[in-house]
Protein backbone atom coordinates (compact mmCIF):
# COMPACT_ATOMS: atom_id res chain seq x y z
CA UNK A 1 0.00 0.00 0.00
CA UNK A 2 2.99 2.19 0.57
CA UNK A 3 4.63 1.42 -2.36
CA UNK A 4 0.99 2.00 -4.10
CA UNK A 5 1.07 5.24 -2.97
CA UNK A 6 4.83 6.29 -3.67
CA UNK A 7 3.95 5.50 -7.43
CA UNK A 8 1.06 7.75 -7.82
CA UNK A 9 2.33 10.64 -5.77
CA UNK A 10 2.92 13.72 -8.22
CA UNK A 11 6.39 15.07 -8.68
CA UNK A 12 6.47 18.66 -8.66
CA UNK A 13 6.89 20.29 -12.00
CA UNK A 14 10.23 21.39 -12.48
CA UNK A 15 10.94 24.24 -14.85
CA UNK A 16 12.39 23.46 -18.47
CA UNK A 17 15.74 24.75 -18.67
CA UNK A 18 18.14 26.08 -21.44
CA UNK A 19 20.90 24.20 -22.57
CA UNK A 20 23.97 25.39 -23.46
CA UNK A 21 24.14 24.02 -27.43
CA UNK A 22 27.44 21.76 -28.01
CA UNK A 23 29.40 22.04 -31.20
CA UNK A 24 31.34 19.40 -32.59
CA UNK A 25 34.48 20.45 -34.82
CA UNK A 26 35.51 18.43 -37.45
CA UNK A 27 39.14 17.63 -36.95
CA UNK A 28 40.04 18.68 -40.33
CA UNK A 29 38.73 22.80 -38.53
CA UNK A 30 41.08 22.29 -35.83
CA UNK A 31 43.87 21.05 -37.50
CA UNK A 32 43.14 23.71 -40.18
CA UNK A 33 42.81 26.86 -37.37
CA UNK A 34 45.88 25.07 -35.36
CA UNK A 35 48.49 24.20 -37.93
CA UNK A 36 51.78 26.63 -37.92
CA UNK A 37 51.41 26.88 -41.63
CA UNK A 38 48.94 27.49 -43.87
CA UNK A 39 47.05 24.83 -44.70
CA UNK A 40 43.92 23.68 -46.69
CA UNK A 41 42.04 20.22 -46.10
CA UNK A 42 39.45 19.03 -48.41
CA UNK A 43 37.09 16.36 -46.20
CA UNK A 44 35.90 13.26 -47.14
CA UNK A 45 32.28 14.60 -47.24
CA UNK A 46 33.86 17.83 -49.34
CA UNK A 47 35.28 15.23 -52.11
CA UNK A 48 32.02 13.54 -52.93
CA UNK A 49 29.57 16.62 -52.32
CA UNK A 50 29.79 17.41 -56.02
CA UNK A 51 29.95 13.78 -57.29
CA UNK A 52 32.68 14.13 -59.32
CA UNK A 53 34.17 10.97 -60.72
CA UNK A 54 37.38 12.29 -60.82
CA UNK A 55 40.31 13.80 -58.67
CA UNK A 56 40.92 15.96 -60.71
CA UNK A 57 37.41 17.35 -61.00
CA UNK A 58 37.90 17.50 -57.30
CA UNK A 59 41.03 19.54 -57.06
CA UNK A 60 40.14 22.09 -59.96
CA UNK A 61 37.20 22.98 -57.42
CA UNK A 62 40.18 24.19 -54.44
CA UNK A 63 40.96 27.74 -54.52
CA UNK A 64 44.72 28.32 -55.43
CA UNK A 65 44.79 24.47 -57.46
CA UNK A 66 45.23 24.84 -61.24
CA UNK A 67 44.33 21.84 -63.49
CA UNK A 68 45.78 21.36 -66.70
CA UNK A 69 46.72 18.67 -69.39
CA UNK A 70 50.29 17.18 -69.59
CA UNK A 71 52.34 15.01 -70.78
CA UNK A 72 50.31 12.12 -72.98
CA UNK A 73 47.28 14.26 -72.31
CA UNK A 74 47.17 13.46 -68.80
CA UNK A 75 45.85 15.77 -66.13
CA UNK A 76 48.28 17.82 -63.96
CA UNK A 77 47.97 19.95 -61.36
CA UNK A 78 49.76 23.81 -60.44
CA UNK A 79 49.81 25.62 -57.52
CA UNK A 80 51.13 29.60 -57.07
CA UNK A 81 51.02 29.66 -60.58
CA UNK A 82 53.86 27.20 -61.46
CA UNK A 83 53.35 23.96 -62.83
CA UNK A 84 53.05 20.04 -61.77
CA UNK A 85 57.34 19.86 -61.99
CA UNK A 86 57.18 22.36 -59.14
CA UNK A 87 53.97 20.73 -56.97
CA UNK A 88 55.25 17.95 -55.14
CA UNK A 89 52.34 15.15 -54.94
CA UNK A 90 52.00 12.53 -52.20
CA UNK A 91 49.85 9.81 -51.62
CA UNK A 92 49.72 9.12 -48.34
CA UNK A 93 52.62 11.64 -47.29
CA UNK A 94 54.96 9.82 -49.53
CA UNK A 95 55.91 11.25 -53.00
CA UNK A 96 54.87 9.32 -56.25
CA UNK A 97 56.82 7.15 -58.94
CA UNK A 98 57.27 9.18 -62.03
CA UNK A 99 54.78 7.49 -64.41
CA UNK A 100 51.75 8.11 -61.35
CA UNK A 101 48.68 10.32 -62.55
CA UNK A 102 46.26 11.95 -60.88
CA UNK A 103 43.35 11.00 -62.51
CA UNK A 104 44.06 7.20 -61.79
CA UNK A 105 42.81 7.73 -58.71
CA UNK A 106 39.24 8.04 -58.55
CA UNK A 107 37.87 10.10 -55.25
CA UNK A 108 36.14 7.09 -53.76
CA UNK A 109 39.67 5.98 -52.90
CA UNK A 110 40.24 9.30 -51.37
CA UNK A 111 39.65 9.93 -47.55
CA UNK A 112 40.95 13.96 -48.00
CA UNK A 113 43.30 16.35 -49.49
CA UNK A 114 46.09 18.16 -47.94
CA UNK A 115 47.42 21.32 -49.64
CA UNK A 116 50.27 22.72 -48.26
CA UNK A 117 51.91 26.02 -49.01
CA UNK A 118 55.20 25.86 -46.91
CA UNK A 119 57.16 22.66 -46.87
CA UNK A 120 58.12 20.59 -43.22
CA UNK A 121 61.19 19.40 -42.67
CA UNK A 122 59.86 15.81 -41.70
CA UNK A 123 58.39 15.59 -45.57
CA UNK A 124 60.74 16.06 -48.87
CA UNK A 125 61.35 19.82 -49.18
CA UNK A 126 61.20 19.14 -53.07
CA UNK A 127 58.37 21.75 -53.22
CA UNK A 128 58.87 25.26 -54.25
CA UNK A 129 55.15 25.89 -55.18
CA UNK A 130 53.83 23.46 -52.50
CA UNK A 131 52.94 19.76 -51.64
CA UNK A 132 49.60 18.27 -52.45
CA UNK A 133 49.03 15.27 -50.31
CA UNK A 134 46.08 12.49 -51.06
CA UNK A 135 45.52 10.85 -47.99
CA UNK A 136 43.85 7.51 -48.95
CA UNK A 137 40.37 5.94 -47.24
CA UNK A 138 41.17 4.84 -43.30
CA UNK A 139 40.14 1.17 -42.09
CA UNK A 140 36.75 2.58 -40.71
CA UNK A 141 36.28 1.83 -36.81
CA UNK A 142 32.96 -0.64 -37.86
CA UNK A 143 32.37 -2.96 -40.08
CA UNK A 144 31.05 -1.46 -43.47
CA UNK A 145 30.38 -2.94 -47.00
CA UNK A 146 29.40 -0.55 -49.64
CA UNK A 147 29.09 -0.57 -53.29
CA UNK A 148 28.48 2.73 -55.35
CA UNK A 149 28.11 2.62 -59.48
CA UNK A 150 27.78 5.66 -61.64
CA UNK A 151 26.39 6.40 -65.52
CA UNK A 152 27.23 9.94 -66.88
CA UNK A 153 27.64 11.45 -70.28
CA UNK A 154 30.64 13.82 -71.71
CA UNK A 155 29.67 16.19 -74.76
CA UNK A 156 28.13 13.08 -76.39
CA UNK A 157 29.73 9.92 -75.28
CA UNK A 158 28.87 7.82 -72.03
CA UNK A 159 30.88 6.97 -69.33
CA UNK A 160 30.70 5.33 -66.10
CA UNK A 161 32.07 3.32 -62.90
CA UNK A 162 31.95 0.95 -60.31
CA UNK A 163 33.48 1.63 -56.84
CA UNK A 164 33.38 -0.61 -53.19
CA UNK A 165 34.63 -0.89 -50.25
CA UNK A 166 35.12 -4.38 -47.83
CA UNK A 167 36.45 -3.82 -44.13
CA UNK A 168 35.95 -5.38 -41.01
CA UNK A 169 38.02 -6.03 -37.68
CA UNK A 170 39.69 -9.73 -37.12
CA UNK A 171 40.92 -9.92 -33.08
CA UNK A 172 43.75 -7.05 -32.47
CA UNK A 173 43.62 -6.48 -36.29
CA UNK A 174 41.24 -4.06 -38.47
CA UNK A 175 41.18 -4.48 -42.71
CA UNK A 176 39.96 -2.71 -45.20
CA UNK A 177 40.19 -3.37 -49.53
CA UNK A 178 38.75 -0.41 -51.69
CA UNK A 179 38.55 -0.90 -55.54
CA UNK A 180 37.32 0.88 -58.34
CA UNK A 181 36.57 0.53 -62.35
CA UNK A 182 36.35 3.40 -63.88
CA UNK A 183 35.65 4.00 -68.15
CA UNK A 184 35.51 7.70 -69.53
CA UNK A 185 35.43 8.65 -72.99
CA UNK A 186 35.87 12.76 -73.44
CA UNK A 187 35.25 14.38 -77.48
CA UNK A 188 36.85 17.66 -77.35
CA UNK A 189 36.45 20.55 -80.48
CA UNK A 190 39.01 23.54 -80.19
CA UNK A 191 40.56 25.79 -81.78
CA UNK A 192 43.99 27.79 -80.73
CA UNK A 193 45.91 30.29 -82.59
CA UNK A 194 49.82 30.73 -81.95
CA UNK A 195 51.80 33.96 -83.13
CA UNK A 196 55.59 34.17 -83.28
CA UNK A 197 57.48 37.52 -84.00
CA UNK A 198 61.58 37.85 -83.74
CA UNK A 199 63.16 42.04 -83.06
CA UNK A 200 62.83 42.18 -86.75
CA UNK A 201 59.55 41.68 -86.89
CA UNK A 202 56.06 38.77 -86.79
CA UNK A 203 57.27 35.53 -88.28
CA UNK A 204 54.14 33.47 -88.61
CA UNK A 205 50.23 33.60 -87.34
CA UNK A 206 48.75 30.16 -87.53
CA UNK A 207 45.71 28.54 -86.70
CA UNK A 208 44.94 25.51 -85.42
CA UNK A 209 41.72 23.05 -85.41
CA UNK A 210 41.66 20.03 -83.25
CA UNK A 211 39.15 17.16 -83.09
CA UNK A 212 39.94 14.49 -80.30
CA UNK A 213 38.86 11.74 -78.12
CA UNK A 214 40.21 10.42 -75.36
CA UNK A 215 39.42 6.99 -74.38
CA UNK A 216 40.77 6.02 -70.19
CA UNK A 217 39.87 2.81 -68.69
CA UNK A 218 41.27 2.37 -65.02
CA UNK A 219 41.46 -0.13 -62.06
CA UNK A 220 42.78 0.70 -59.01
CA UNK A 221 42.65 -1.65 -56.01
CA UNK A 222 43.84 -0.40 -52.17
CA UNK A 223 44.42 -3.30 -49.96
CA UNK A 224 44.88 -1.76 -45.79
CA UNK A 225 45.60 -3.66 -42.71
CA UNK A 226 46.14 -2.65 -39.06
CA UNK A 227 47.45 -4.81 -36.32
CA UNK A 228 47.69 -3.85 -32.23
CA UNK A 229 51.09 -6.13 -31.44
CA UNK A 230 50.68 -4.48 -27.79
CA UNK A 231 49.49 -1.38 -26.03
CA UNK A 232 52.12 0.49 -27.60
CA UNK A 233 52.97 -0.87 -30.77
CA UNK A 234 51.41 -1.16 -34.16
CA UNK A 235 51.73 -2.62 -37.36
CA UNK A 236 50.08 -0.99 -40.91
CA UNK A 237 50.47 -2.87 -43.91
CA UNK A 238 49.58 -0.49 -46.62
CA UNK A 239 48.82 -0.93 -50.88
CA UNK A 240 48.22 0.22 -53.89
CA UNK A 241 47.99 -1.49 -57.46
CA UNK A 242 46.36 1.01 -60.54
CA UNK A 243 45.75 -0.30 -63.93
CA UNK A 244 45.25 2.16 -67.04
CA UNK A 245 44.67 1.58 -70.72
CA UNK A 246 44.41 4.88 -72.44
CA UNK A 247 43.65 5.60 -76.08
CA UNK A 248 44.03 8.77 -77.26
CA UNK A 249 42.94 9.74 -81.46
CA UNK A 250 43.21 13.50 -82.72
CA UNK A 251 42.57 14.97 -86.16
CA UNK A 252 44.74 17.70 -86.40
CA UNK A 253 44.60 21.00 -88.85
CA UNK A 254 46.94 23.85 -89.67
CA UNK A 255 46.20 26.89 -91.69
CA UNK A 256 48.68 29.61 -92.05
CA UNK A 257 46.90 33.25 -91.71
CA UNK A 258 50.45 34.43 -92.01
CA UNK A 259 54.04 33.98 -93.23
CA UNK A 260 56.28 30.23 -92.83
CA UNK A 261 53.55 27.63 -93.32
CA UNK A 262 53.76 24.32 -91.23
CA UNK A 263 55.50 21.87 -92.02
CA UNK A 264 52.39 19.19 -91.99
CA UNK A 265 49.61 20.94 -92.29
CA UNK A 266 46.96 18.39 -91.73
CA UNK A 267 47.96 15.08 -89.51
CA UNK A 268 46.02 12.13 -87.97
CA UNK A 269 47.54 10.47 -84.58
CA UNK A 270 46.88 7.76 -82.63
CA UNK A 271 48.20 6.60 -79.66
CA UNK A 272 47.95 3.90 -76.97
CA UNK A 273 49.45 3.76 -73.54
CA UNK A 274 48.94 0.90 -71.06
CA UNK A 275 50.26 1.57 -67.57
CA UNK A 276 50.38 -0.59 -64.60
CA UNK A 277 51.90 1.00 -60.83
CA UNK A 278 52.36 -1.63 -57.75
CA UNK A 279 53.46 -0.25 -54.39
CA UNK A 280 53.72 -1.99 -51.06
CA UNK A 281 53.66 0.42 -47.94
CA UNK A 282 54.88 -1.67 -44.18
CA UNK A 283 55.15 1.06 -41.38
CA UNK A 284 55.51 0.02 -37.29
CA UNK A 285 54.90 2.81 -34.51
CA UNK A 286 55.76 2.47 -31.15
CA UNK A 287 56.63 3.84 -28.05
CA UNK A 288 54.23 6.35 -25.87
CA UNK A 289 54.17 10.17 -26.15
CA UNK A 290 55.46 11.03 -22.52
CA UNK A 291 58.55 8.23 -23.33
CA UNK A 292 58.85 9.03 -27.39
CA UNK A 293 57.41 7.46 -30.06
CA UNK A 294 59.34 5.95 -33.09
CA UNK A 295 58.04 5.46 -36.86
CA UNK A 296 59.55 3.43 -39.39
CA UNK A 297 58.53 2.50 -42.80
CA UNK A 298 59.59 0.67 -45.61
CA UNK A 299 58.23 1.01 -49.17
CA UNK A 300 58.54 -0.94 -52.56
CA UNK A 301 56.87 0.43 -55.72
CA UNK A 302 57.64 -0.82 -59.64
CA UNK A 303 56.20 1.03 -62.58
CA UNK A 304 55.80 -0.50 -66.19
CA UNK A 305 54.44 1.09 -69.15
CA UNK A 306 54.50 0.97 -72.58
CA UNK A 307 52.98 3.00 -75.97
CA UNK A 308 52.50 2.67 -79.43
CA UNK A 309 51.30 5.78 -81.61
CA UNK A 310 50.65 6.18 -85.22
CA UNK A 311 51.32 9.56 -86.95
CA UNK A 312 49.50 9.72 -90.58
CA UNK A 313 50.92 13.06 -91.94
CA UNK A 314 48.88 15.32 -95.10
CA UNK A 315 50.11 18.13 -97.11
CA UNK A 316 48.47 20.92 -98.14
CA UNK A 317 46.81 18.82 -100.97
CA UNK A 318 45.42 16.22 -98.34
CA UNK A 319 48.30 13.90 -99.69
CA UNK A 320 49.83 11.16 -97.40
CA UNK A 321 53.50 12.82 -97.35
CA UNK A 322 54.42 10.77 -94.02
CA UNK A 323 54.16 7.51 -92.03
CA UNK A 324 55.57 7.42 -88.39
CA UNK A 325 55.21 4.68 -85.62
CA UNK A 326 56.62 5.09 -82.47
CA UNK A 327 56.63 2.37 -79.71
CA UNK A 328 58.06 3.22 -76.11
CA UNK A 329 58.47 0.87 -73.04
CA UNK A 330 58.98 1.91 -69.55
CA UNK A 331 59.82 -0.07 -66.66
CA UNK A 332 60.65 1.86 -63.07
CA UNK A 333 61.51 0.27 -59.72
CA UNK A 334 62.24 2.13 -56.67
CA UNK A 335 62.74 1.37 -52.67
CA UNK A 336 62.48 3.95 -50.11
CA UNK A 337 63.07 4.23 -46.15
CA UNK A 338 62.49 6.45 -43.21
CA UNK A 339 62.03 6.73 -39.63
CA UNK A 340 61.42 9.35 -37.15
CA UNK A 341 61.92 9.57 -33.01
CA UNK A 342 59.65 12.16 -31.51
CA UNK A 343 59.81 13.44 -27.91
CA UNK A 344 58.70 15.87 -26.10
CA UNK A 345 61.02 17.95 -24.03
CA UNK A 346 60.94 19.80 -20.68
CA UNK A 347 58.40 22.54 -21.27
CA UNK A 348 56.08 23.09 -24.93
CA UNK A 349 59.06 21.86 -26.99
CA UNK A 350 58.21 18.71 -29.38
CA UNK A 351 61.41 17.69 -31.24
CA UNK A 352 61.47 15.29 -33.54
CA UNK A 353 64.82 13.68 -35.82
CA UNK A 354 64.76 11.31 -38.52
CA UNK A 355 65.41 10.07 -41.98
CA UNK A 356 64.34 9.95 -45.55
CA UNK A 357 66.40 7.30 -48.06
CA UNK A 358 65.21 6.38 -51.43
CA UNK A 359 66.90 4.50 -54.77
CA UNK A 360 65.67 4.38 -57.69
CA UNK A 361 65.98 2.69 -60.87
CA UNK A 362 64.42 3.74 -64.74
CA UNK A 363 64.65 2.21 -67.91
CA UNK A 364 63.45 3.37 -71.00
CA UNK A 365 63.21 2.17 -75.02
CA UNK A 366 61.74 4.08 -77.89
CA UNK A 367 62.15 2.99 -81.79
CA UNK A 368 60.73 5.12 -84.09
CA UNK A 369 60.11 4.38 -87.94
CA UNK A 370 59.14 6.68 -90.78
CA UNK A 371 57.88 6.26 -94.16
CA UNK A 372 58.41 9.58 -96.39
CA UNK A 373 56.30 10.31 -99.68
CA UNK A 374 57.80 13.10 -100.53
CA UNK A 375 61.40 14.74 -100.24
CA UNK A 376 61.48 14.87 -96.36
CA UNK A 377 64.47 12.28 -95.02
CA UNK A 378 63.13 9.48 -93.01
CA UNK A 379 64.14 9.92 -89.14
CA UNK A 380 64.96 6.60 -87.74
CA UNK A 381 65.78 6.34 -84.28
CA UNK A 382 66.82 3.36 -81.56
CA UNK A 383 67.29 4.57 -78.55
CA UNK A 384 67.80 3.17 -75.46
CA UNK A 385 68.15 4.76 -71.60
CA UNK A 386 69.21 3.53 -68.41
CA UNK A 387 69.02 6.08 -65.32
CA UNK A 388 69.50 5.56 -61.52
CA UNK A 389 68.59 8.34 -58.63
CA UNK A 390 69.15 7.92 -55.12
CA UNK A 391 68.83 10.34 -52.60
CA UNK A 392 69.71 10.25 -48.47
CA UNK A 393 68.33 13.49 -45.99
CA UNK A 394 68.42 13.76 -42.44
CA UNK A 395 66.39 16.47 -40.41
CA UNK A 396 65.68 17.73 -37.10
CA UNK A 397 62.39 19.95 -36.12
CA UNK A 398 61.34 21.97 -32.90
CA UNK A 399 57.55 22.92 -32.70
CA UNK A 400 57.11 25.13 -29.98
CA UNK A 401 54.04 26.07 -28.06
CA UNK A 402 55.37 29.44 -27.05
CA UNK A 403 52.04 31.07 -25.49
CA UNK A 404 48.19 30.15 -25.70
CA UNK A 405 48.32 32.22 -29.03
CA UNK A 406 51.75 31.82 -30.39
CA UNK A 407 53.31 29.07 -32.22
CA UNK A 408 56.53 28.20 -33.79
CA UNK A 409 58.45 25.52 -36.08
CA UNK A 410 62.20 25.23 -36.79
CA UNK A 411 63.56 22.63 -38.52
CA UNK A 412 66.61 21.72 -41.17
CA UNK A 413 67.33 19.10 -43.32
CA UNK A 414 69.96 18.18 -45.31
CA UNK A 415 69.58 16.21 -48.62
CA UNK A 416 72.35 14.16 -50.99
CA UNK A 417 71.39 13.35 -54.49
CA UNK A 418 72.71 11.22 -56.79
CA UNK A 419 72.24 10.65 -60.34
CA UNK A 420 74.03 7.64 -62.99
CA UNK A 421 72.88 8.06 -66.65
CA UNK A 422 73.82 6.06 -69.46
CA UNK A 423 72.87 5.66 -72.76
CA UNK A 424 72.67 2.15 -73.70
CA UNK A 425 73.19 2.45 -77.56
CA UNK A 426 76.12 4.83 -77.71
CA UNK A 427 77.47 3.37 -74.25
CA UNK A 428 77.52 7.16 -72.89
CA UNK A 429 77.31 7.72 -68.74
CA UNK A 430 76.77 10.42 -67.26
CA UNK A 431 77.16 10.27 -62.87
CA UNK A 432 76.20 13.72 -60.74
CA UNK A 433 76.47 14.17 -57.25
CA UNK A 434 74.93 17.37 -55.19
CA UNK A 435 73.35 18.39 -52.08
CA UNK A 436 70.69 20.80 -50.48
CA UNK A 437 69.84 22.08 -46.96
CA UNK A 438 66.67 23.42 -46.42
CA UNK A 439 66.21 25.60 -43.25
CA UNK A 440 62.75 26.31 -42.42
CA UNK A 441 60.64 28.62 -39.85
CA UNK A 442 57.54 29.30 -39.30
CA UNK A 443 55.20 31.20 -36.90
CA UNK A 444 51.47 31.37 -35.98
CA UNK A 445 49.69 34.06 -33.98
CA UNK A 446 46.37 33.87 -32.97
CA UNK A 447 44.52 37.63 -32.39
CA UNK A 448 43.55 38.51 -29.33
CA UNK A 449 39.26 38.04 -28.84
CA UNK A 450 39.48 36.18 -31.52
CA UNK A 451 40.28 32.66 -33.64
CA UNK A 452 41.78 34.65 -36.23
CA UNK A 453 45.53 33.82 -37.13
CA UNK A 454 48.12 35.71 -38.59
CA UNK A 455 51.10 32.70 -40.44
CA UNK A 456 54.58 33.64 -41.66
CA UNK A 457 56.53 30.93 -43.58
CA UNK A 458 60.12 31.17 -44.70
CA UNK A 459 61.44 28.09 -46.57
CA UNK A 460 64.43 26.87 -48.71
CA UNK A 461 62.68 24.23 -51.27
CA UNK A 462 64.35 22.64 -54.47
CA UNK A 463 63.25 20.57 -57.31
CA UNK A 464 65.46 17.45 -57.81
CA UNK A 465 65.83 16.52 -61.59
CA UNK A 466 63.32 12.63 -62.22
CA UNK A 467 64.62 10.00 -64.25
CA UNK A 468 62.60 10.61 -66.68
CA UNK A 469 63.91 14.37 -66.98
CA UNK A 470 67.84 12.90 -66.63
CA UNK A 471 67.31 10.62 -69.50
CA UNK A 472 67.94 11.90 -72.89
CA UNK A 473 65.48 10.80 -74.78
CA UNK A 474 63.40 13.23 -77.12
CA UNK A 475 59.87 14.43 -76.66
CA UNK A 476 59.05 15.29 -80.10
CA UNK A 477 55.76 17.59 -81.18
CA UNK A 478 54.56 17.97 -84.91
CA UNK A 479 54.86 21.21 -85.20
CA UNK A 480 57.96 22.79 -83.44
CA UNK A 481 57.59 26.18 -82.58
CA UNK A 482 58.67 28.23 -79.13
CA UNK A 483 55.46 27.84 -77.58
CA UNK A 484 55.62 24.15 -78.44
CA UNK A 485 58.84 22.67 -78.76
CA UNK A 486 60.64 19.30 -79.04
CA UNK A 487 62.72 18.86 -75.68
CA UNK A 488 64.50 16.17 -74.68
CA UNK A 489 66.37 15.36 -71.08
CA UNK A 490 69.60 16.25 -69.69
CA UNK A 491 71.59 14.18 -67.93
CA UNK A 492 73.51 16.88 -66.55
CA UNK A 493 70.75 18.64 -64.57
CA UNK A 494 71.17 19.40 -60.87
CA UNK A 495 68.85 20.65 -58.29
CA UNK A 496 67.16 23.88 -58.75
CA UNK A 497 66.99 26.46 -55.57
CA UNK A 498 64.65 28.58 -53.93
CA UNK A 499 63.92 30.63 -50.67
CA UNK A 500 60.20 31.41 -49.86
CA UNK A 501 58.45 33.67 -47.81
CA UNK A 502 54.68 33.33 -47.10
CA UNK A 503 52.78 35.59 -45.20
CA UNK A 504 48.99 34.53 -44.55
CA UNK A 505 45.53 35.94 -42.93
CA UNK A 506 42.79 33.58 -41.52
CA UNK A 507 39.48 34.83 -40.90
CA UNK A 508 37.25 32.49 -39.22
CA UNK A 509 33.44 33.00 -38.49
CA UNK A 510 31.03 31.51 -36.04
CA UNK A 511 29.50 29.46 -38.91
CA UNK A 512 32.61 27.54 -39.50
CA UNK A 513 33.09 29.45 -42.60
CA UNK A 514 36.58 30.92 -43.23
CA UNK A 515 38.70 33.30 -45.52
CA UNK A 516 42.23 33.50 -46.29
CA UNK A 517 44.69 36.12 -47.74
CA UNK A 518 48.01 35.46 -48.59
CA UNK A 519 51.15 36.87 -49.71
CA UNK A 520 53.90 34.93 -50.94
CA UNK A 521 57.45 35.99 -52.27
Amino acid sequence: FLGAAGLGAQTPAVAPQKLDGIVIESSADAEKRESVASKTIVTRAEIIKFGDTSLLGVLARIPGVSVGVGLNNAGEVGLRGLGSGYVQIQVNGEMVAAGFTLDSLSPDLVERIEILKSGRVDSSTQAIAGTVNIVLRRIPSTAQHELKANVRDSNGKPSGGLSGQWSDKVGKGSYALTASADVANSPRLWTDSLRATAPTGPLFERENRVSDLTEVATLSVVPRANFKLDDNTTLSLDGLGQYQKRDYRANEARSAISGTPPSLPADVLSLALESTNVKATAELKTGARDQGLFAGKLSVTALKRSGDATLDGFDVSQALVLLRKVATDTRERAISTSGTYSHRLIGSHALTVGWNGQTTRRTETRIQRDQVFDTRAADNRDEGYRAQVGNLALFMQDEWDISPATSAYFGARWEGLTTDTEDTVTAMRVRNKSSVFSPSAQLSYKLPDSEDRIKLALNRTYKAPTAIELIPRRWTVLDNTATTPNFQGNPALIPELAWGFDASYEKYFANKQSISTSLYV
